[in-house]
């Protein structure tokens, strides 16, 4: 009996050196992480900063979806829409002329505002392309919604653009120091930096730290809707990284597809912006 509660001793002194131990490593980990992020600014995002107003799971595809070929397709109605369900940067490379910008994020669902507005008896063309199942998740959530007339174009965009119909494109703008310089009164900054990496930047400014994963801000579309500037520039802390390119591109693309026409890029070093600033 005496050598059994020595054992049952030893195994529970064992068992709170495991938990001491693994105490000891998740608040070493935590340390060394919060010490990073301190030392880089850039550093890993800990806490996600952009609120998550829509938080819903990416809708299944059902089995069976309504497709029609280009040849069906009802010409010369006006009863008839097109859905793209592409990113940003693929619909403003090129899109069917009039088609509504709905991007299925893998996050957020797109904004169904729009079908509201269209007459009963409207068909709703839905297309994609063919790398990702994205507008088959779009005519799914449709589906799902309860709303009728909805066909997917078999092909997505490629059987469109292949057959010699009308395309429309937004091609991205770029801007030099020159330019920003002679416009500066009538331009409004959109800094896509994330808000802790934001160090040095420009007081006239908003931010706009958009990824892939969700839907921009709402408050933040509303704020550059409202805007009493004549040009939108995208910026970021030095735009001839590769990565920074890539970046500025894609937000650019993201609002030019929403309706800001004005929207142009800079390249430069934001550094120089903000010494023409403080002039």
């Amino acid at each position: 009996m005496k050598n059994k509660k020595i054992t049952i001793n030893i195994m529970i002194k064992e068992l709170g050196y495991s938990v001491l131990k693994a105490f000891g490593i998740f608040f070493f980990s935590l340390l060394v992480a919060f010490g990073f992020n301190h030392v880089y600014s850039n550093g890993i995002p800990l806490i996600r900063k952009t609120p998550f107003e829509v938080s819903t799971d990416c809708p299944e595809v059902l089995g069976e979806l309504p497709e029609i070929t280009l040849d069906k397709l009802p010409r010369g109605s006006q009863k008839v829409v097109y859905m793209d369900a592409r990113m940003a940067d693929e619909f403003v490379r090129g899109h069917i002329q009039g088609a509504f910008f709905m991007p299925m994020y893998p996050v957020d669902n797109p904004n169904l505002k729009p079908l509201k507005k269209l007459e009963k008896g409207t068909w709703i063309i839905v297309y994609g392309s063919k790398k990702v199942q994205n507008a088959q998740r779009l005519i799914s959530l449709l589906m799902n919604e309860q709303i009728r007339g909805v066909h997917i174009l078999k092909g997505g965009f490629k059987v469109w653009k292949d057959s010699g119909r009308k395309v429309e494109k937004h091609p991205l703008e770029y801007k030099d120091l020159n330019w920003i310089k002679e416009n500066f009164a009538d331009i409004l900054f959109v800094d896509i930096r994330e808000p802790d990496s934001r160090e040095n930047k420009i007081s006239e400014s908003i931010n706009f730290p958009h990824d892939k994963l969700l839907a921009p801000e709402k408050k933040v579309l509303t704020a550059l809707k409202n805007t009493s500037k004549k040009h939108l520039i995208v910026v970021t802390e030095n735009g001839d990284e590769s990565e920074n390119i890539k970046k500025l591109q894609w937000n650019a693309a993201e609002l030019n597809a929403r309706g800001f026409d004005n929207v142009y890029i800079y390249r430069g070093d934001l550094k120089n912006i903000i010494e023409l600033e403080n002039k």
